[in-house]
């Protein structure tokens, strides 16, 4: 064979002539954009559509699947009152021995010094006679203007809601009442917050509440029993107030046997004061 009839390597590696050398330089066409998914919506007249809204995504540091907490507001009671008050903000009046007998001990210093004082002139013009009937009279003033003093002598010792609540009836159930003990025995809420803003208001509420009491039961000067009974109410353990549910039977002093004659299911808050008491926020009866 010729050697002259075979292609040599540079013929090989040298281009056809029949390549279409422009073709290498047209652009490589751009892929055809894909179809949407969603075809369009064509409003037909007479129908309704829904649309729906999508969650957002949870904020940064929640947990998928769980929603952010709101901030925690405080727990209310009552008329929208925030519960967590303080001490002094709750008990602007704490009680004391001064302030329970401070007007007692002035009228009775005052009855006995009259006493000594006629004494002394009736023995000035030996009027004997007249010096032991001015003694009697005015040991029995004195002891009778003193009846206050003498129902209180023991201190109202708070450390529980119940032996609040026992404390302020048990003030009620005496001859003469000691007003001003229940009054102290209140918190600032349960003083001002009721039917009266001041101690004559409240002395008066009671005067009329016994009276009303007694009515067609007991004679005017008969005392009248408050008894407190199912006093319910959460531990009062490490906090400053809480609320409490309990019964006031009313009974007539020497009628025991035959019963309450009223009883009244009371509701109300308890909260502790600056010398770590408890004080009652109500002061009235439903």
């Amino acid at each position: 064979m010729d050697d002259a009839s075979l292609p040599s390597p540079d013929d090989e590696l040298a281009p056809r002539a029949d390549a279409d050398a422009d073709s290498l330089l047209r652009d490589v066409p751009a892929p055809a954009p894909e179809p949407d998914p969603k075809p369009p919506v064509t409003a037909v007249p007479g129908e309704s559509y829904e649309i729906r809204i999508e969650p957002l995504p949870a904020s940064p540091g929640v947990p998928p699947g769980f929603a952010a907490s709101p901030a925690a507001k405080p727990s209310r009671t009552g008329a929208g009152r925030p519960t967590d008050r303080s001490p002094d903000e709750a008990v602007s009046e704490v009680w004391t021995r001064m302030g329970e007998w401070g007007r007692t001990w002035l009228v009775v210093a005052t009855a006995a010094l009259a006493t000594v004082a006629l004494i002394f002139a009736s023995l000035s013009i030996e009027q004997y006679g007249v010096a032991f009937l001015t003694m009697m009279a005015g040991g029995v003033v004195t002891v009778l203007l003193a009846y206050p003093i003498l129902i209180t002598l023991e201190r109202p010792v708070r450390v529980t809601p119940e032996q609040a609540v026992r404390d302020f009836f048990g003030a009620l159930s005496h001859h003469i009442p000691h007003f001003r003990r229940m009054w102290l025995l209140l918190s600032d809420r349960g003083k001002y917050e009721g039917p009266f803003a001041a101690f004559e208001g409240f002395h008066n509420y009671w005067k009329n509440r016994l009276e009303q009491l007694k009515a067609d039961r007991a004679s005017p000067i008969t005392p009248l029993k408050f008894v407190i009974d199912d006093f319910q109410a959460e531990k009062s353990a490490g906090k400053t107030e809480l609320g409490a549910t309990f019964t006031v039977h009313v009974l007539v002093r020497g009628k025991h046997a035959a019963g309450p004659v009223e009883s009244f299911r009371v509701e109300t808050t308890l909260v502790k004061g600056p010398d770590r008491m408890w004080y009652l926020d109500r002061g009235t009866l439903p």
